[in-house]
């Protein structure tokens, strides 16, 4: 039990992320999200839980990158609610690629060739 918080409140936590090598410099990134969420009403707590539970499966089916460059689906999304709390969690599959470093170029190669007969 959390002392002193005011609700109804949400403790957000990012859970262990998920990262694996595609080709070259490409990556599968895995973030998985644990929402717990305190209802105010203590008396129908189940009831509050349940309408938030709903409420976030909307909310995570499909959020916008800040600069509105890409989408990212939400997956995996459930809910359960444990001692009055509600558990939420959803998954955001991602391909990441970092941007290498511009490696020098060749400088041309000048060749003068001459044929024997």
């Amino acid at each position: 039990q959390v002392q002193n918080i005011v609700r109804p409140c949400f403790f957000v936590k990012q859970m262990p992320l998920e990262n694996g090598k595609l080709m070259n410099d490409r990556y599968s990134r895995n973030y998985r999200i644990r929402i717990t969420y305190l209802p105010k009403d203590l008396a129908n707590r189940e009831v509050e839980c349940r309408a938030m539970g709903e409420e976030l499966l909307g909310v995570f089916r499909i959020l916008s990158l800040e600069d509105g460059t890409a989408k990212v689906f939400g997956r995996n999304a459930e809910f359960e609610i444990v001692d009055g709390e509600l558990l939420f969690t959803v998954e955001f599959p991602m391909h990441v690629q970092w941007e290498s470093d511009p490696q020098p170029q060749m400088q041309n190669l000048d060749s003068d060739i001459e044929y024997k007969s």
